[in-house]
């Protein structure tokens, strides 16, 4: 999905101390580069936001545009909505997104490809 030309280097996105709200309106240049305007069609201004807190990071998502967590390797995603509890996330979890599948899913026909962003926590130095 992302395109091949766009830098590994470039493919990362750094939180804050309260956390990271990804988003067209967020990440203009990555956005713009990385994917193609079929697929940004998708893409919402605010998509989703980690934040972080006392207890750990959590998922919560700001878009009607679906959105699923595969947590710890699970082959099942659950999905995130908007106005429910926010989600636990963890090291190497996956945050899917829609990509305009027929059935709705993150991975059904007629997808323009998986869309996903790998949760890595940062280090204690």
């Amino acid at each position: 999905v992302v395109r091949p030309s766009f830098a590994q280097e470039d493919r990362r996105l750094e939180g804050k101390e309260d956390g990271l709200t990804v988003g067209r309106a967020h990440q203009q240049s990555l956005h713009a580069n990385a994917f193609d305007p079929a697929l940004r069609q998708y893409l919402s201004r605010d998509h989703f936001r980690i934040e972080r807190g006392r207890d750990g990071c959590k998922l919560v998502p700001l878009s009607s545009n679906p959105i699923w967590l595969r947590a710890g390797g699970s082959s099942r995603p659950r999905e995130a909505i908007v106005g429910e509890p926010a989600m636990r996330l963890s090291h190497g979890d996956e945050i899917l997104l829609f990509t305009g599948a027929d059935d709705c899913t993150h991975d059904g026909p007629g997808n323009l490809g998986v869309l996903r962003w790998t949760f890595q926590e940062r280090r204690q130095r």
